[in-house]
């Protein structure tokens, strides 16, 4: 699906209009408190990139306007560029697959502004990175260009990550990693190995619940945390259907690091990684001896 699809699709659905199309651009749409615009297709992406910089800064500027670029990628097909809607400086370009990013705006049409900039911001996030997402534990170089060259980790996982079942239900990884999973009295679930606790985890709604604070303003890594103290356990997860947010949660650490590990968007040669957040690397002290590999 390229961009001028991608718009024809959102507006088929009711989710969006159209509008004046900005200048530099083939088509605009208004989609709840989002614009999205199309460029025109190229085959230089270096030239559609500097375009859609271009645009942005003349069609945002300092306004408030909540503005999405898509253009379509050239040596991709099937994939769009983005840049917004939140910052051009925060947000980059960034590439993802038309199919996947069509119910992400349609379903930002019936949110809030500053929901759907957020939702919008953190799915295309979420899509550019195909199933993971590096905050700081660990780094992207170890993940791909170490431990996924690490035969060790191929031959343990290979075959448990492959059969994992992703059907939405985060448990079933889990299990299938080798945990047994014990429900806290009020809040989250204990990750046991061999009668050894390693790890705390708070299931939320929405993935968006991550980077949410509660309504007292608790942020949810620093309630996970607490409650990793409190249960003897060192990790701490955020998860929500076959995405989990990793967080290193013994005080000496920061909660402002973490890995998130999407199952649904990891391929087959990534699906590995998930190994991660099994007994070996939580509980034996895996993840550690990575960490100072990286």
């Amino acid at each position: 699906m390229n961009a001028e699809k991608l718009l024809q699709r959102t507006v088929a659905s009711g989710a969006a209009y159209d509008i004046a199309a900005a200048a530099g651009t083939s088509r605009t749409v208004q989609c709840g408190h989002l614009q999205i615009a199309a460029l025109a297709p190229s085959d230089d992406r270096a030239d559609v990139e500097s375009q859609m910089r271009s645009v942005w800064r003349k069609r945002v500027g300092n306004t408030a306007l909540n503005l999405l670029l898509v253009a379509d990628e050239a040596t991709a097909p099937g994939q769009v560029m983005t840049l917004g809607p939140r910052s051009a400086a925060k947000d980059g370009v960034r590439s993802v697959t038309g199919v996947q990013l069509a119910p992400v705006l349609a379903a930002s049409a019936e949110m809030a502004a500053l929901e759907a900039v957020r939702h919008v911001s953190g799915e295309i996030v979420r899509l550019a990175g195909g199933g993971l997402l590096v905050g700081g534990l660990l780094s992207r170089h170890t993940l791909d260009s170490r431990l996924l060259q690490d035969s060790r980790l191929a031959h343990a996982w290979a075959s448990a990550c492959s059969d994992i079942r992703i059907d939405g239900d985060w448990r079933s990884p889990l299990v299938k990693l080798g945990w047994e999973i014990e429900r806290l009295e009020h809040m989250g679930y204990l990750l046991r190995a061999s009668g050894r606790t390693a790890a705390v985890v708070h299931p939320k709604r929405s993935a968006d619940d991550f980077d949410r604070l509660d309504p007292d303003g608790r942020p949810p890594e620093g309630m996970l945390a607490a409650a990793c103290r409190s249960h003897g356990a060192r990790f701490g997860i955020l998860a929500c259907g076959n995405r989990y947010r990793l967080f290193d949660c013994e005080p000496a650490a920061s909660t402002a690091e973490w890995l998130d590990l999407d199952a649904a968007l990891l391929d087959d040669d990534r699906r590995v990684l998930l190994g991660l957040l099994a007994p070996p690397y939580l509980a034996d002290g895996g993840l550690d001896e990575a960490r100072r590999d990286a």
